[in-house]
């Protein structure tokens, strides 16, 4: 926990595995004690050893799912073969089959399973003297188990798919950027197109209008300097279709354009049509 009383992300899982590990060794030493019987043995200070013994594992499901199921298994049928004071078996193998069903190991939950529940019907039928008469308390701890290895495969398939949604939502996130990105790049390819054409045309119209001007400039005048006012006319549409050009291409561009192209559609001072000497 830091200073601001969170517990760290770290020592979560820590902090719940042990909490896990004391809830389960409570609620087996309180059955232990609840339910002992005139026919079971007394519960010794190794019997609450067991007790203890066989929530320890908890601790480690989380890095070994399966040897701490059938680790605290085995510390339960220990237990159950000394005669000790029996108590649902759900109580101490509920959070490891969880464990193992909410890590995709299902298959090792099941058999643990059966192995239990088959030989709690056993241990009854002979404590009872009949299998039916058995049976309801035996369904229940069933019942029971089953219902946690549920729960851990419920929560397995939830995360799983909360994965796969995530997934598709960031893929979907990638392709719209990358669709964004081409329709730019394709805008952008449209603008330069359509500035050669202009470009073309313009440096076209400059330069029949100045060998119009070079031609008449002798023998008239009026005409070449209406060559040179059209040429300057053009010149100056032609910077401001530019300028036009390299602000739009500004707007939400990632590189900036270049100093030479940026000084091309900049008049340059003083420019103007010639003073007809």
């Amino acid at each position: 926990m830091n200073l601001t009383g969170v517990v760290s992300p770290t020592r979560q899982p820590i902090f719940v595995d042990t909490t896990l590990a004391v809830a389960t060794a409570a609620a087996v030493l309180l059955a232990m004690t609840a339910l002992g019987s005139p026919e079971s043995r007394p519960v010794s200070p190794y019997g609450y050893l067991f007790g203890i013994a066989v929530a320890a594992p908890i601790l480690a499901r989380r890095r070994a799912p399966q040897m701490a199921l059938l680790v605290s298994t085995a510390i339960l049928l220990t237990y159950y073969g000394l005669d000790f004071p029996g108590f649902s078996p759900f109580l101490a193998l509920a959070v490891p089959l969880y464990t193992v069903a909410v890590t995709g190991r299902l298959r090792t939950g099941v058999l643990v399973a059966i192995a239990v529940a088959a030989l709690g019907v056993l241990s009854r039928a002979v404590e009872i003297g009949s299998v039916l008469r058995s049976l309801p308390g035996s369904l229940t701890d069933t019942a029971l188990i089953v219902g946690s290895m549920l729960l851990g495969d419920v929560v397995r398939a939830r995360r799983i798919l909360r994965r796969e949604l995530a997934e598709g939502l960031r893929r979907a996130v990638r392709e719209a950027e990358r669709e964004s990105e081409r329709r730019v790049m394709s805008e952008r390819l449209d603008i330069a197109r359509e500035l050669h054409d202009v470009l073309a045309h313009s440096i076209a119209v400059i330069g029949v209008q100045a060998n119009v001007a070079a031609e008449l400039l002798d023998s008239d005048p009026v005409r070449a300097r209406s060559a040179v006012e059209t040429i300057r006319v053009t010149g100056e549409e032609t910077l401001t279709d530019l300028a036009d050009t390299i602000r739009l291409l500004r707007v939400g561009a990632d590189v900036e354009p270049s100093p030479e192209l940026e000084s091309a559609a900049t008049p340059v001072d003083g420019a103007g049509p010639p003073s007809g000497r």
